[in-house]
């Protein structure tokens, strides 16, 4: 991801998801998605994540919302 090779992220994070459904991942799913052009799928992910992890730490729930307001732009 930090490479800018969105394409491979998200089939890495998409593997990582499938053996271990940690919530951080919805997140790094959902800002992939949304680097790759598909906002409209980001903004689920980060719905998933909400409802995964309801009381997500401050600086997580900070860049959730940071994150949700690009999508929607």
């Amino acid at each position: 991801f930090e490479s800018g090779r969105y394409e491979l992220a998200l089939g890495s994070f998409q593997a990582a998801y499938q053996r271990r459904q940690m919530p951080w991942l919805l997140i790094n799913l959902g800002r992939t998605l949304h680097r790759l052009g598909r906002p409209r799928e980001a903004l689920a992910y980060y719905d998933r994540f909400r409802q995964a992890e309801a009381r997500p730490d401050a600086e997580t729930a900070a860049r959730l919302e940071k994150y949700t307001a690009q999508a929607k732009t």
